[in-house]
């Protein structure tokens, strides 16, 4: 094996050793089974407790982004100082209260999320094989989208409050400070479950829940078109062959 084949199987298509898009995968999911968990409505106690924790795990998914981005130092540097922008709210919100702390949190978070999930998806289509890398880097990205969307529908509910129906109850955020509910609607949203205990009750909530279930199909559509290119490609004789395992 050459040193440029060996190199081409221990870089992912989005330019970092594919370990890191493990570790980033595992923090993504962390996250989500943190949030619901100590979603404590009712309870200042245990609703400052599960803040903080989940602020630590959203703290480690964007410690891990940054590891798994790679690429300029520029594209690290602005992803530190957009996470340092959505976190330190979060835990200022356990000693002070105040709507424009939520504000600043999900403002940051929608550039944060937004930047690295372009990076990640735009990386997806670079020249390379079907690989464990890409793979986990792959649904990284679908996760991303669902943090995104989260932060959406937490900044749409907190600038108009009772966007949301939690259970017959208006609200997203303001009975579940939390976040816990948001992320749990982003996702059956992105995975077009709709159980229907969280319902959009404006024309703005609406729009954004079904272009977030036509984004999340599309992905996954064009997903697959894409790995199964790339294994045709690698199987060819002649083919593209680079990329992780």
């Amino acid at each position: 094996m050459t040193d440029a084949n060996r190199s081409a199987r221990d870089t992912s298509p989005v330019g970092h050793q594919h370990g890191t898009f493990g570790w980033l995968l595992v923090s993504l999911l962390g996250l989500c089974l943190v949030a619901p968990t100590f979603e404590i409505a009712g309870d200042p106690g245990g609703a400052a407790v599960g803040m903080m924790l989940i602020g630590v795990f959203y703290a480690w998914v964007l410690w891990s982004t940054i590891r798994a981005i790679g690429g300029k130092q520029r594209d690290r540097l602005i992803v530190v100082v957009l996470s340092v922008g959505a976190i330190a709210p979060r835990f200022g919100v356990i000693f002070m209260s105040g709507e424009w702390l939520w504000l600043v949190a999900y403002s940051f978070d929608l550039i944060v999320l937004g930047f690295v999930t372009w990076h990640l998806v735009t990386g997806l289509f670079r020249p390379g094989r079907v690989t464990a890398g890409l793979i986990a880097a792959s649904l990284c990205a679908y996760l991303m989208i669902g943090l995104f969307f989260s932060s959406v529908y937490g900044l749409l509910d907190t600038l108009n409050p009772g966007s949301f129906l939690v259970n017959g109850e208006p609200g997203l955020t303001q009975l579940h400070r939390t976040e816990g509910t948001a992320l749990y609607f982003s996702l059956v949203t992105l995975t077009t479950l709709g159980y229907g205990d969280v319902l959009p009750q404006n024309s703005l909530a609406r729009m954004l829940a079904a272009v977030q279930a036509v984004i999340g199909q599309v992905y996954l559509t064009v997903l697959v078109a894409r790995l199964v290119g790339l294994h045709i490609a690698a199987s060819t004789p002649g083919g593209q062959a680079t990329g992780t395992e």
